[in-house]
């Protein structure tokens, strides 16, 4: 494109150009004409020559358009800096388009009507100019022509002024002298001064001199250089009054391209300014905020990339620098499904223009921290409103949600304490005013709410205490001391009444020190000030009655020993006849519990002497070992009962006789550890006994009972030695008893030369021991068991005490012990040990143990390669009995009560690993039992996970001389059947984990496939409570080869094992089998009541002969694990489990069955059914109808039990 002209350079269309320039207060202006296709730009302000091409474009596109050509969205025109542009065609009045005027900027923007005005005021002139000029020669030639021309230049002239007043800025020229030439309308209202009074006359006539100078030194500056000016500067009107202008001056060139003078041209920019300034300073604030602000700050586009961030963002996400994310989205910063998440939040605000505000989430960092975050979210929006983006503020709230949890929970806890506490809990004001109360503080005052009693009393002085002086004690005392205990008042009840109470309270203050309120707890105390005078009245009268009290108590000590006596005599006569070991345990247990009876109510007598100083003592030799023994043994069945464990550690260094007061001795230890028992809920009782000093023939004795109750408080603990008093007040409540026992123990210890004192802490247990002197008659005794070759012992024990104290037992014997806790490290052990050689010669297992119990353990250990041989001692509590043929049927070879006597441990130990049961025997308390013979060689698996029916099966397998290998679920059934061939598998249908139905199928499935290798079939009997037509199918169906039903009969299960050892033998040489053999199915529902609630035939086909107590410990355990299991099926219906019902209700029928609850097992089946078709109605009935039966089965068992 050819310029006709240099831009800047002076012309009328370059003067166009720059007041085009100037109107729409743009960068540049251009005035391009078209000749046959080709363009000229011929005016042109503000232009570089490498704008030329594209404001050649921009013509040619605005030639397109219909009037107006204006860009709307802002972006960088190629090869230029310009980003914004608007253009209108030139039209000639012949009706063809000359060009265009285009007009440039360097920011996007929108023209005004008035400027579009001006603007086409300017195309208008400039296509006159054209039009002019293209006729210049035409008018040279004509006079006519040239007065037009000229009539036309001065209404060009005249429009040009009236442009220029037209325009909103204000307008002036100067000559070289700095003179005004020219000024519009708006120049003269700013100067406050008419045109002819302007004109002429310079910038020091009308401005500060300061300012004038600047005026003018700006000015001449522009005529040296020739550049544009433009400066947005701080001006002054001549009243005084400071505004912002924007300020463009151009210099004026004459038609040879001489300055002669400049124009100007400016407006008011204050508010712009202002705004301006006001936008500064929020970057300012913006740029502090996201460098410095603790927060999580971000902003977003509507793509979600990432605008601007927070420092403390990079931080968070491992980048040093913010602008370092700008551009990038949460998914190339977080996991996915974080960004997922926080994408959709984004997604949603920008479609819908509403904030996330305040949610609260965890936030999973890139270096795996996580967080809590208080997120707020909001829309970003431009100038017109419409959403853009989001920006979001993230808070880490770690620590403020940790300890809003911890307040929530101390808020919680402080609720409950305060709504549910016994005693009154208030807040007063200084002058009498209730802020606060529990409901308990209003029942003590009789008011029925809280809102009542704040209500009725709002003067508390006066409507409160029955002495209002009492109130101005409590606020004297608070104002003093800040505090108060046990104030003591008597007050009024809504009715009248008046009652005591007693006052803790505190003063609560503000920063300056004033009090803002009280609070405190409030106890009804009246009836303790009546039990204080009663009680006071009763110590009166005691003191008065003492000496006739004491005679009571001699007559009542007399009445009571004389029975005992009878008792204890005929102990001794039984003792003297053939009794079995278990008959002369019990008889020896009667007889010491007996005598301990009879000392205890002696001491009570002693308490009356001791009040007299008549309290007489005696010295005789005894066996303090067995003392101990005895002693301990007399209360670790209570222990037991309680399911808290019980040890006794004997030092071995005791002399085996010493001389002193047996009878008082036993008194204090048996106070001690029945106090021990009595106030331990869980955990265990440990006693320990050694010596700790002697002196030629004497030797102190400390006696230790530790354990793990309620513990007692530091301040009471001097009160429980003192006569009729205990620890507190609800002590004697809760677990009974006179107060008296510590007293008389620490007389007698004090009497005996000793002394007696405790450890303790509230909620960790107590230690009370005593140290006594007693006269050292004989060494310690030799014990069996300690000679003899080596032997290792495995003690199997989860209670560290217990451990203890078997690893102190064993100590100095021939006995080497290695303990472990749980029954899969015993198992683990037993197996590491064998395989490396260096078996364990015995086991000593406790019964019940954490992961698995001792006759289960037992049996794991007896079919685990290696350990088929081993020889297992199970200790039991004392008190607990155990069937012994099913001990036998486990492989147990003896059993110990706890706690375990020395002398009977290792007599034990030493015959079990003998071989010797005959003198294993010998033991009261120790059952050694032998393998089970005949039948020996049919190899038998039970796959039962219900106890009580595995019992059972053991049980009647043990009348026929068998045993069996026990597994509870069909994977073990797999897993033992892959270990050794079983000839005779009797499978339960229902199992967990893998029934019985599917552990056949695969079991079938392995022969066939050959994983057994040439092993004849696995001969595969049911057992199950199912009797309905269609269950045999079932189990002959999954491969199975017999059926049973429970409760099994004993001529039943013979024939299945006569036909399996007939399957057995004819291996080789297929036969024909006969059919198996099925019980008839139980009678359906609807004649369940005519069957018996007990069936006593199949109760008495699983007594044991000579062996009474195995059924009772069957019916024991059936009891307890059938409660357990009912329970659970209704927890079950009510949360529509219908699995669970359906499983629960299967082993509660078929343990029925097993002990002749054939009417229950009937009434049973429609819950099973119902169960399975999720029919809710018909399960919550049958099972109302199976209560009723449970219930009279349970009732008939009980009564059978005896």
């Amino acid at each position: 494109m050819s310029n006709s002209s240099n831009p800047g350079m002076g012309g009328p269309l370059d003067d166009l150009a720059n007041l085009a320039t100037q109107v729409a207060q743009v960068s540049a202006t251009a005035l391009v004409l078209f000749d046959e296709g080709r363009a000229r730009l011929e005016g042109s302000n503000g232009l570089q020559s490498e704008d030329a091409r594209v404001a050649e474009e921009v013509a040619r596109l605005t030639l397109g358009a219909n009037e107006w050509l204006e860009t709307r969205e802002s972006g960088e025109l190629q090869g230029s800096s310009f980003r914004w542009f608007a253009g209108m065609p030139l039209e000639q009045s012949s009706g063809g388009r000359a060009g265009a005027l285009v007009v440039f900027d360097r920011v996007p923007r929108r023209l005004t009507t008035r400027q579009r005005a001006a603007l086409q005021t300017v195309a208008h002139e400039a296509v006159l100019h054209l039009e002019l000029r293209r006729h210049a020669t035409s008018l040279a030639r004509t006079h006519e022509e040239q007065r037009r021309t000229e009539l036309a230049l001065r209404e060009h002239e005249a429009f040009y002024e009236a442009l220029v007043e037209s325009l909103p800025q204000n307008i002036f020229r100067k000559d070289l002298n700095g003179r005004f030439t020219f000024v519009n309308n708006r120049f003269c209202a700013v100067l406050g001064a008419a045109r002819e009074d302007i004109l002429g006359k310079t910038d020091f006539d009308f401005f500060p001199r300061e300012l004038a100078a600047k005026y003018q030194s700006d000015d001449r500056r522009l005529l040296q250089t020739g550049e544009f000016f433009e400066t947005t500067e701080e001006n002054e009107t001549p009243d005084g009054e400071r505004h912002y202008v924007h300020v463009i001056k151009t210099p004026i060139l004459d038609p040879n391209g001489e300055r002669i003078g400049i124009q100007g041209i400016f407006w008011d920019v204050t508010v712009e300014r202002h705004t301006q300034d006001a936008l500064a300073h929020e970057r300012d604030l913006l740029r502090a905020l996201l460098d410095y602000a603790p927060d999580i700050i971000y902003f977003k586009d509507a793509q979600s990339r990432i605008l601007r961030a927070s420092r403390a963002f990079a931080a968070k996400v491992g980048v040093a620098d913010p602008s370092m994310l700008v551009g990038r989205t949460d998914h190339d910063l977080f996991m996915k499904e974080h960004a997922d998440r926080a994408l959709e939040d984004e997604l949603t605000i920008l479609r819908t223009g509403v904030p996330i505000d305040g949610k609260t989430e965890k936030e999973l960092w890139p270096d795996g921290r996580v967080n809590w975050v208080l997120t707020s979210k909001l829309p970003l929006r431009d100038t017109r409103g419409n959403v853009i983006g989001t920006f979001g503020i993230s808070r880490d709230i770690t620590e403020l949600k940790a300890a809003q949890e911890k307040l929530e929970r101390a808020e919680e806890k402080y609720r409950s304490i305060v709504e549910n506490a016994v005693g009154g809990i208030f807040q007063t004001t200084p002058d009498g005013h209730y802020l606060s109360a529990n409901l308990a503080l209003a029942r003590i005052y009789g008011f029925e709410t809280v809102e009542e009693l704040m209500a009725k009393r709002t003067d508390i002085a006066h409507q409160v205490y029955a002495d209002p002086r009492r109130r101005e004690e409590f606020r004297r005392l608070l104002q003093e001391n800040d505090r108060l205990e046990d104030f003591e008042s008597e007050v009024f009840r809504k009715d009248g009444s008046v009652i005591w109470i007693s006052e803790n309270a505190r003063a609560v203050r503000d920063a300056a020190g004033q009090i803002l309120y009280y609070e405190g707890t409030v106890s009804d105390i009246t009836e303790r000030k009546r039990s204080e005078r009663e009680l006071q009245q009763a110590r009166d009268a005691a003191l008065a009655s003492a000496k006739a009290r004491s005679q009571f108590l001699a007559n009542t000590s007399h009445e009571i020993r004389t029975p005992m006596n009878a008792i204890i005599g005929m102990t001794r006569l039984l003792l003297d006849t053939a009794l079995t070991p278990e008959q002369r345990d019990y008889a020896e247990t009667v007889r010491s519990s007996a005598e301990a009876l009879l000392t205890i109510l002696n001491d009570i007598l002693d308490f009356s002497r001791i009040e007299s100083g008549k309290l007489e003592f005696e010295s005789a030799d005894f066996d303090l070992r067995e003392l101990v023994e005895d002693t301990a043994e007399l209360l670790a069945e209570r222990a037991f009962s309680k399911g808290i464990e019980f040890a006794a550690w004997i030092d071995h260094g005791l002399p085996a006789v010493v001389r002193g007061d047996a009878g008082r001795v036993r008194q204090v230890l048996t106070n001690l550890l029945g106090n021990a028992v009595k106030f331990t809920a869980a955990g265990e009782v440990l006693l320990r006994v050694e010596q700790v000093a002697r002196d030629g023939d004497t030797v102190r004795v400390r006696f230790e009972v530790q354990d793990t109750g309620v513990g007692i408080a530091a301040d009471a603990q001097a009160k429980v030695f003192e006569e009729f008093t205990q620890a507190d007040g609800s002590t004697t409540r809760r677990f009974g008893g006179t107060g008296l026992g510590l007293a008389i123990s620490r007389q007698l210890v004090d009497r005996m030369g000793g002394e007696l004192g405790l450890q303790s802490e509230p909620g960790r247990g107590s230690t009370f021991w005593f140290v006594v002197p007693l006269g050292r008659v004989a060494p310690p005794p030799a014990q069996p068991g300690l000679d003899g070759p080596p032997a290792r012992v495995l003690a199997v024990e989860d209670h560290p005490a217990a451990r203890e104290t078997i690893v102190h037992e064993l100590a100095g014997s021939r006995f080497q012990v290695e303990c472990v806790g749980t029954a899969a490290a015993a198992l683990d052990r037993m197996r590491e040990a064998a395989a490396s050689g260096h078996p364990f010669d015995a086991a000593l297992v406790d019964l019940q143990l954490p992961d698995m119990d001792a006759l289960t353990l037992s049996h794991e250990i007896h079919v685990s390669p290696g350990l088929e041989r081993a020889r297992l001692v199970v200790v039991a509590p004392l008190g607990q009995r155990l069937d012994p043929g099913l001990l036998r049927t486990v492989g147990v070879s003896a059993h110990l009560v706890k706690p375990v006597k020395r002398s009977r441990l290792l007599e034990t130990l030493a015959a079990v690993i003998r071989g010797d049961d005959a003198e294993a025997r010998t033991s009261s308390a120790t059952a050694v039992v032998p393998r089970a013979g005949g039948w020996s060689d049919i190899r038998l698996l039970l796959a039962e996970d219900n106890v009580v029916n595995q019992k059972v099966a053991l049980a009647l397998l043990n009348k026929i001389g068998l045993a069996a290998d026990v597994v509870t679920n069909g994977q073990r059934v797999l897993e033992a059947v892959a270990r050794r061939p079983y000839d005779l598998i009797l499978m339960d249908c229902q199992m967990p984990e893998l029934d019985g139905y599917e552990t056949t199928r695969r079991l079938r499935r392995e022969e066939a496939d050959g994983t057994y290798g040439r092993r004849a079939p696995h001969y595969v009997v049911a057992l199950t409570a199912n009797a309905m037509a269609g269950d045999r199918e079932k189990c002959l169906d999954a491969g199975m080869d017999d059926f049973l039903t429970k409760p099994i009969e004993v001529a039943a299960l013979e024939s299945a094992i006569r036909r399996a050892v007939a399957f057995r033998d004819a291996a080789e040489s297929p036969v024909v089998f006969p059919e198996p053999v099925a019980r008839t199915a139980a009678p359906p529902r609807g004649d369940a009541a005519a069957l018996p609630v007990l069936d006593m035939a199949v109760l008495d086909a699983l007594r044991v002969p000579d062996e009474p107590a195995a059924l009772d410990e069957l019916i024991d355990l059936f009891l307890a694990d059938a409660s357990k299991r009912w329970s659970s099926m209704e927890d079950a219906v009510a949360r529509r489990d219908g699995a669970a019902v359906r499983l629960h209700a299967h082993t509660l029928k078929g343990s029925a069955c097993n002990l002749g609850g054939s009417r229950l097992a009937a009434l049973l089946q429609p819950v099973e059914a119902a169960a399975s078709a999720s029919d809710w109605p018909a399960v919550e009935h049958a099972v109302g109808e199976a209560l009723v039966a449970w219930r009279h089965f349970v009732d008939a068992l009980r009564a059978a039990h005896g």
